[in-house]
């Protein structure tokens, strides 16, 4: 996984961070991030969720998190005020580290309290909220190139 997120940072890098709208990488990368969390059903049966099936799921959306979570740095980054770069970029690991605490623990507490210890419902709930934030995108702010293109 960690091979993968550093593949995900050059594509980000060599293909993707110059060449195509911020905007567009969300949607694409939170589509994917919907098609890679329902594909960890595959992983709840035990007939198909073999080892080779999780190592390529690891491997695949190891690349596409790690692309995501760049597309949300560059998003801050185009958005930010000149001559607070730094307390913005604090800000947002604050943040991104909250909710991944929080949803690691609201995740827990939902297994073991509200699902009867079922994985695919966590599943299924995971890509709701994760498509609930493609539908969020065209309220984010429009960064100075895409007025431009505008």
């Amino acid at each position: 996984g960690a091979i993968a997120a550093v593949v995900g940072a050059w594509a980000f890098g060599r293909y993707f961070a110059d060449k195509v709208s911020t905007r567009t990488l969300l949607y694409w990368t939170g589509g994917l991030g919907v098609v890679g969390t329902l594909a960890n059903l595959l992983l709840v049966s035990p007939t198909t969720g073999t080892p080779a099936v999780a190592i390529a799921l690891t491997v695949v959306f190891g690349v596409v998190a790690q692309v995501a979570v760049l597309v949300v740095m560059n998003l801050a980054a185009e958005n930010c005020p000149k001559r607070v770069e730094a307390l913005a970029f604090a800000c947002l690991m604050s943040v991104y580290n909250f909710a991944n605490q929080g949803g690691q623990t609201l995740g827990s507490w939902l297994y073991e309290q509200k699902v009867n210890h079922d994985m695919s419902m966590l599943i299924w709930i995971s890509a709701a909220f994760t498509a609930v934030c493609i539908v969020l995108v065209p309220f984010l702010p429009k960064s100075e190139s895409t007025k431009k293109a505008d």
